[in-house]
């Protein structure tokens, strides 16, 4: 069976096992708009993906995963989805290249997609999800600054032509979110705080890599998915308990990192640290989130450390 038969058949399946359909759309850029106050155009420049979530009411899921450890019976809800995104990456300097440092970030796009499963109750979530796809030309990442860049009027990049070559993109990927303290959030009237711990794992061709994390929620009703998520660290899709919410959020994490494709030819650290602090505000079925993401240095010998804009918009239908 091919890819497109694959993919064919689980979307008519889903119907039939599940219902309630949930979205997730994210940006990242290190652009002008998604990032006025440091526009770089650099290294991790661009990044997009999308997300379609079914819950699972048939339970198909829900009762293989009460067995785990930090999960209780029958309080479990749960998820399918599938996903699609996009990765873009560049040297600086892009129209310049006389002027970029040395060792510097290739060229890359990374094109992806795949499945994924969630799983979570008022103290943990789990989200596991398979990502194959492609790094090289065939991933669209010239094409893809080409079109955003006419558009714009901006600077056009000059030698895409040295990008990394075609090759094969797989990885499996875990997180896993847990609540420290109450099975909620702490409240000092219209005022909630919620501490958030994570831990995750990665483990194929593009990335191989372990980290934790903290983050801090401070809101009014704080609502029960775990906070807004992003690219790397997807959101868990559950209906929202609060009519309306606005907070801000603190997220520091760390990683241990073993293997990152993107990479290529350069000796990466082996211990990075980021720092991300946003906003979000809910609706009803619908929830914004706007960050900015700074990561310590990727590289052996990278000039300054790099950061990037993110949005997200998750709407429940």
């Amino acid at each position: 069976m091919d890819i497109k038969s694959a993919l064919t058949s689980f979307l008519l399946i889903m119907p039939a096992i599940s219902t309630g359909v949930t979205t997730g759309i994210y940006w990242e850029n290190d652009g002008t708009f998604a990032k006025p106050n440091h526009d770089t155009d650099r290294h991790y420049t661009n990044g997009a993906r999308i997300d379609i979530a079914w819950t699972d009411t048939n339970n198909c899921l829900t009762e293989p995963m009460n067995s785990l450890p930090w999960y209780s019976d029958n309080e479990t809800k749960s998820n399918f989805g599938i996903f699609i995104g996009q990765h873009m990456q560049t040297p600086d300097f892009i129209a310049s290249p006389d002027l970029r440092p040395d060792p510097e970030m290739r060229y890359a796009g990374w094109l992806y997609g795949g499945p994924f499963v969630q799983t979570g109750d008022n103290m943990n979530m789990d989200h596991l999800e398979l990502s194959l796809g492609v790094i090289g030309p065939s991933a669209l990442g010239k094409e893809t600054q080409d079109f955003i860049h006419g558009l714009r009027e901006l600077e056009k990049a000059v030698d895409w032509d040295s990008q990394m070559s075609d090759r094969f993109a797989g990885n499996i990927n875990w997180l896993h979110k847990f609540r420290i303290g109450t099975n909620k959030y702490y409240s000092q009237g219209p005022i909630h705080l919620e501490l958030l711990g994570e831990t995750a794992v990665a483990l194929g061709s593009v990335h191989r890599n372990a980290g934790t994390g903290l983050t801090l929620r401070v809101g009014s009703d704080l609502s029960n998915d775990f906070g807004p998520g992003s690219m790397s660290r997807p959101r868990y899709y559950i209906k929202n308990t609060s009519q309306s919410s606005i907070s801000a959020f603190a997220r520091i994490a760390g990683s241990v990192v073993e293997h990152n494709e993107l990479l290529d030819g350069l000796s990466e650290e082996t211990l990075l640290g980021e720092l991300q602090v946003g906003f979000a505000f809910s609706y009803k079925k619908l929830t914004l989130s706007y960050s900015q993401v700074f990561m310590t240095r990727q590289y052996e010998k990278q000039p300054e450390p790099d950061s990037y804009g993110a949005f997200t918009v998750h709407c429940s239908f």
